[in-house]
C-alpha cells in the first residue's frame, strides 16, 4: 500500500541487472510499515525476471553467530550437490585455530571463499542477493555484503536489503556508508498517509470506513499498516464493527493501546496448546525447524502437526523450504515478550540443554545457553568441556561471552576451571582480543597443574604479546623456556617461535643460535613437523638480516620438506612470501612470482595477516620491476584483506605513497599519508614495514620543498636501520640517499653510502646491489661511466625506475663535459623511462636538470601514456580484459593468471574507469568491437 513509487525504483534495479548491470538498494522503516513485503515485491519482480536469487532473514538470536545470514542466504546446510558450496561448509565447520594462525584468520578466508562463489555465479548469469532484518545481521555477514557492495559496479549483481531504523549497530552504519559510497538506493519508508490507510482498511473489511472507524484506526495505529491490519483484525473478530450506509463503522472508542497487546488479543483465539507451542517457538528465532521444535519441547514431531497448521492457518506461520518462518518478526515479539522474563530464561536454559543432547550447531546451544538463568549447571560444564574448541572455531566471540559466564558463576573444581580459562585465553585470542588474552592467560598460569595445559597458555602469552607488540614476548619465551615443562619437541617449535620474537627486539645474534638450536633439536627427535617450523625460523631470520642467498637455500630446503599432511596452511603460504621475499631481493624476479602463487595454490583458503603479506610481497616486486599499476592493484587488494594485527598496513600506505610521490599525484599521497597517522603501528611484525613509510615520508618532504629534511630523515633511516630491518636491508632506499645527498652537496654522506655499499655487510653482490654502489661512486666521483655501469647492473636487476636516474645522472655530467652526443643518448633513456613508469615527478626533475646542464634542443621526452581508452591499460590490465570478454568471472581470471581474485578486482574497476564503462557487459562489447576493428 501507497508504496508504488518505491517499488518501481527498485524494480529498475532489478531491470538492471537482469541486463548485466550490479546495483544495490536497501529499505529502511520502523517495524510494519511494510519493508519485508515490499521487498517480497522486489524479489517476487526478479523471480518473474527468472533471475536466480538468494534470500535470507537475519535473525535476532544469532547476531553473534558468525556468517549466520549469508550462510541462510546460500543454502548451506540442505545439501546442495554444488561442490562449491560443499567447500564453503567444509570451511565452517573448520576446527581451533592453531599456534600460527587465530580463527578469525580463517574466518577471513571463509569470506573470501564466499566472494569467490558469488563471483562465479555472477559469470553464469545475473544474480539477486536479498537479506532482510539487517539489523540483526552478524558482523561477517554484513562484511560480506560490504565487499560484494564494491562489486556491483563490475558484476550482475544486485544486493538488496531491509532494515528498521534502530537498532544500529556500528557495523550496520559502517555497511550504510560503504553502500551509499557506491551510489545504492537507499529508501526510508513514511507511515503511510490518511488516504492509503482508509484504502488499506477497505482491503481488509470488504467496505470503505466510516469516519469512526478510520479516525480511531489512524489516532491508534499511526499509518503502521501491520497495526492497523492486527486492529481491525482483531475489531471484526470481536464484533466491534458493523456495516452503515454502505461503510463499516466502529462500536467502541477504545482499543488495544500498543501493536504488541493488538497482535496478542488478536493470537487469543487460537486454541491454548497452539498459542503455547508458538510461545516456546518464539524462543527458536523467527525461522526456526520443526524437529527442533520438537526437542525443545520433549514430544514427539507428530503431536506438533495440528497446531503448526493451525498456526499456518491463522496467518501466524509461514512455510520457507524444510523451515517455519513467524509472518512478521513483530509477531514473534509479541509471543516472547509475553513470557514473565525469569520463566523465559529458564525456557532458554532448556532449549540449550535439549539442542545440545540433540547434535545441534554449537553455536545455537551456546546462544540458547547465554539467554538462560544465571547459574549453569553441571551439564553446561561438561558441554563446554567436550564442545568448547568447536565453539571457538565456529563463533569465538561467542565462546568468550559463554565461558566467562561459566566461569563467574560456577563453583568448578580447580583443576576443571583451570581447562575452561585456557580455553577462554584461547577464544580471546582467536578473536582478536589481544590484551585481554594476554592478562587472561598470565592470571590462569599460577592455577594449571597439567603442562599440556600450560604449554598451551605459554603459546597464548606468546603469540598475544608478540601480534600485539608487546615488549614481553621475548620474556615469555624465555620463562616458557625455563619452566622446564615443556618436552623437547614443543620447546624447540618454541624456539623456532622464539627467535623471531628476539630477533625483532635487535638480538640478531642471539636470534640465530636460538633457531639453530630449534633445528638441531627438531632433527635430532626426528619431529617431521616441526624441522620445516624450524627451518623457515633460521631462513626468516637470515632473510631479515640481508643473508637472502643464505635464506633461500634454507628456505627452499623447507619447501622440500613442507607438506599439507605435516605443516599447517598458514605454515605453507608463509614459507612461499618469505621465499618469494628473498628471491625478489636478490633479484630473482620470475622465481619469486613462482613462490608467492605457489603459496597461494597450496593454501587457497587462508585469509587475514598472511593474506595480506602476499599482496604486499607482490606489490613490491611489481614497483621494482616497473609495474606500478599492477602494484597499486596488489595494494588495493591488500587494503580488502583483514589485517588484524595491522602487520602489513605501514607497508600498504609507505609503497602507495612511495608510487604517487614518484607520479606526482599529491592526493594520493596525502590519503597515504594520513591513514598511515590515523593508524600508528602496534603489532611487531608491522614494524618490519616501517621504513616504507619512512621512505615515502622522505620523498613527500623533497617534494614539498625541504630536501634538507628528506636527505636527514632518509639517510639516519638508511644508516641506523629502521625499526629491525638493518642496513643490509636498506639497499632499495640508497640510491634516494645518494642522489640527495649529491644534490646537496654532502660529500661526507655520500662517501659514506658508497664505502657502505663497496663493502655490503652481507656480502651481497647482487645487480641491485651493485647498480646502487656504483651509483653512489658515480655521484661521489662525478663519473658517468660509472653511472653508465650503474644502468647497467639496474638493467639486468629489472629496475627501471634506478636505471632512469643513473642515466639521467649520466646525462648532466656527460653534457656539462661537453660530449653531446652520449648525453643526449643517456638523456633519452632516462626520459624514456621515466615516461614509461608514468613518474611524472621524477620526469620533471630530469627535464629541468638536463635543461640546466645546456640539453635545450634535440631531448624531448616520449609521449606519456594516455590516462583514459584503451592505450592507457597495461599489458595486465588487457590481459583480464579480453578474460572477461571470453565471459571469465574473477576467480577464473585468478586462476589463468596466477594472481589472486581481488587483485583480478582492483584490475578491473581500474579498466572500467579508464574506458569509461560502467559493467563488464560494456567491456565485454568494447573489446570485441576493437577486436573486430583490428581485424578489419
Amino acid at each position: 500500500m501507497d508504496r508504488a513509487e518505491e517499488l518501481e525504483r527498485l524494480c529498475e534495479l532489478v531491470e538492471r541487472v537482469a541486463s548485466g548491470r550490479g546495483g544495490a538498494g536497501v529499505i529502511e522503516a520502523e517495524p510494519g510499515l511494510g519493508k519485508t513485503a515490499l521487498l517480497g515485491a522486489v524479489i517476487a519482480s526478479a523471480r518473474d525476471r527468472e533471475l536466480r536469487v538468494l534470500h535470507s532473514q537475519a535473525e535476532e538470536l544469532e547476531q553473534r553467530l558468525p556468517f549466520g545470514a549469508i550462510a541462510t542466504a546460500l543454502g548451506l546446510g540442505l545439501g546442495s550437490p554444488d561442490p562449491r558450496l560443499a567447500e564453503i561448509e567444509r570451511l565452517l565447520r573448520g576446527g581451533p585455530g592453531n599456534r600460527h594462525s587465530g580463527t578469525t584468520d580463517a574466518q577471513y578466508g571463509l569470506v573470501e571463499a564466499v566472494l569467490d562463489l558469488v563471483d562465479d555465479w555472477c559469470a553464469e548469469g545475473p544474480l539477486v542477493l536479498a537479506v532482510d532484518d539487517l539489523q540483526w545481521a552478524d558482523r561477517l555477514s554484513l562484511l560480506i555484503l560490504h565487499r560484494l557492495g564494491r562489486l556491483v559496479e563490475q558484476l550482475p549483481l544486485l544486493l538488496l536489503g531491509a532494515c528498521r531504523t534502530v537498532p544500529r549497530s556500528p557495523d550496520l552504519d559502517q555497511f550504510r556508508r560503504g553502500m551509499q559510497a557506491h551510489s545504492a538506493t537507499w529508501l526510508r519508508l513514511p507511515p503511510l498517509g490518511e488516504p492509503a490507510t482508509i484504502e488499506l482498511i477497505a482491503r481488509l473489511v470488504g467496505h470503505p470506513p466510516g469516519p469512526e472507524l478510520a479516525g480511531l484506526v489512524a489516532r491508534t495505529a499511526g499509518g503502521n499498516p501491520l497495526y492497523i491490519t492486527e486492529l481491525v483484525d482483531a475489531l471484526a473478530r470481536d464484533g466491534r464493527i458493523e456495516p452503515r450506509q454502505g461503510q463499516v463503522e466502529a462500536t467502541v472508542t477504545e482499543v488495544p493501546p500498543s501493536l504488541g497487546e493488538a497482535i496478542l488479543h488478536r493470537l487469543s483465539f487460537l486454541p491454548r496448546p497452539t498459542f503455547d507451542v508458538l510461545r516456546m517457538a518464539s524462543l527458536l528465532g523467527s525461522t526456526f525447524d520443526s524437529a527442533d521444535l520438537a526437542t525443545v519441547l520433549d514430544r514427539p514431531p507428530t503431536t506438533l502437526v495440528e497446531p503448526l497448521q493451525e498456526a499456518i492457518a491463522a496467518g501466524v506461520l509461514t512455510t520457507s523450504g524444510k523451515h517455519l518462518v513467524f509472518r512478521h518478526d513483530l509477531i514473534r515479539h509479541a509471543l516472547y515478550d509475553d513470557v514473565p522474563a525469569s520463566l523465559r530464561a529458564a525456557l532458554h536454559m532448556q532449549a540449550g540443554q535439549a539442542l545440545a543432547g540433540s547434535g545441534a550447531p554449537v553455536e545455537r546451544v551456546a546462544e540458547h545457553l547465554l539467554q538462560g538463568t544465571a547459574s549453569p549447571g553441571e551439564a553446561i560444564v561438561g558441554w563446554l568441556e567436550t564442545e568448547g574448541d568447536r565453539l571457538i572455531a565456529r563463533a569465538p566471540a561467542l565462546a568468550v561471552e559463554l565461558l566467562r559466564r561459566v566461569l563467574n558463576l560456577f563453583g568448578a573444581g580447580e583443576e576443571r576451571a583451570a581447562a575452561l580459562r585456557v580455553k577462554l585465553c584461547t577464544a580471546l585470542l582467536s578473536s582478536g582480543q589481544l590484551k585481554a588474552a594476554e592478562q587472561e592467560a598470565r592470571d590462569t598460569l599460577p592455577t594449571v597443574t597439567d603442562p599440556r595445559l600450560e604449554a598451551e597458555l605459554r603459546w597464548v602469552l606468546v603469540r598475544a604479546a608478540f601480534e600485539g607488540g608487546s615488549p614481553e614476548a621475548l620474556h615469555e619465551v624465555e620463562l616458557a623456556l625455563a619452566s622446564g615443562r615443556l618436552g623437547p619437541v614443543e620447546a624447540a617449535r618454541l624456539q623456532a617461535y622464539g627467535a623471531i620474537t628476539m630477533y625483532t627486539v635487535g638480538r640478531t645474534e642471539d636470534a640465530e643460535a636460538m633457531a639453530y638450536r630449534a633445528q638441531e633439536t627438531a632433527r635430532a627427535y626426528g619431529d617431521e613437523p616441526g624441522i620445516p617450523e624450524t627451518l623457515l625460523s633460521v631462513g626468516t631470520i637470515r632473510y631479515l638480516a640481508g643473508h637472502y642467498d643464505e635464506a633461500i637455500e634454507l628456505l627452499a630446503e623447507c619447501r622440500r620438506r613442507a607438506s599439507p599432511e605435516h605443516t599447517e596452511p598458514e605454515q605453507l603460504l608463509m614459507l612461499h612470501i618469505v621465499l618469494g621475499f628473498a628471491l625478489r631481493d636478490s633479484d630473482r624476479l620470475a622465481e619469486a612470482d613462482e613462490a608467492f602463487e605457489a603459496g597461494m595454490r597450496i593454501a587457497p583458503g587462508i585469509g587475514g595477516t598472511y593474506l595480506s603479506n602476499y599482496h604486499v610481497g607482490k606489490a613490491v616486486a611489481r614497483y621494482l620491476l616497473g609495474g606500478w599499476d599492477d602494484a597499486v592493484a596488489e595494494l588495493e587488494a591488500a587494503r580488502q584483506t583483514l589485517d588484524l594485527f595491522g602487520v602489513t598496513r605501514a607497508g600498504i600506505n609507505g609503497l602507495q605513497a612511495l608510487i604517487a610521490v614518484h607520479r606526482g599525484d599529491l592526493a594520493m599521497l596525502s590519503r597515504c599519508l594520513r591513514e598511515a597517522e590515523a593508524a600508528p603501528l602496534t603489532g611487531t611484525g608491522g614494524r618490519l614495514y616501517e621504513y616504507w613509510l619512512v621512505w615515502a615520508r622522505g620523498l613527500a618532504l623533497e617534494a614539498e620543498g625541504h630536501p634538507e629534511q628528506a636527505l636527514d630523515q632518509l639517510f639516519d633511516a638508511w644508516h641506523q636501520g629502521v625499526a629491525g630491518v638493518p642496513q643490509a636491508r636498506l639497499h632499495h632506499v640508497s640510491p634516494d640517499v645518494a642522489r640527495l645527498a649529491a644534490a646537496l652537496g654532502d660529500r661526507d654522506r655520500l662517501r659514506i653510502v658508497a664505502e657502505a655499499l663497496d663493502d655490503h655487510p652481507t656480502g651481497q653482490r647482487t645487480p641491485s646491489i651493485l647498480g646502487s654502489g656504483e651509483l653512489a661512486r658515480g655521484l661521489l666521483e662525478e663519473s658517468p661511466d660509472r653511472l653508465l655501469a650503474a644502468a647497467g647492473h639496474f638493467r639486468r636487476a629489472n629496475r627501471p625506475l634506478y636505471q632512469a636516474l643513473a642515466y639521467e645522472h649520466a646525462a648532466v655530467l656527460l653534457a656539462r663535459a661537453g660530449d653531446t652526443a652520449r648525453a643526449r643518448d643517456a638523456a633519452s633513456n632516462a626520459l624514456d623511462r621515466y615516461t614509461q613508469l608514468d613518474a611524472a615527478w621524477d620526469l620533471a626533475r630530469a627535464e629541468a636538470r638536463l635543461r640546466d646542464a645546456g640539453l635545450r634542443h634535440g631531448i624531448r621526452a616520449p609521449r606519456r601514456r594516455p590516462k583514459t581508452g584503451w592505450a592507457a591499460l597495461t599489458d595486465t590490465e588487457r590481459k583480464v580484459a579480453r578474460y572477461v570478454t571470453e565471459g571469465l568471472s574473477n576467480p577464473a581470471i585468478a586462476n589463468r593468471m596466477y594472481l589472486s581474485r581481488r587483485t583480478v578486482q582492483s584490475h578491473v574497476s581500474s579498466i572500467l574507469g579508464k574506458l569509461g564503462l560502467s559493467s563488464r557487459v560494456e567491456l565485454a562489447a568494447t573489446v570485441s568491437r576493437l577486436q573486430a576493428a583490428a581485424h578489419d
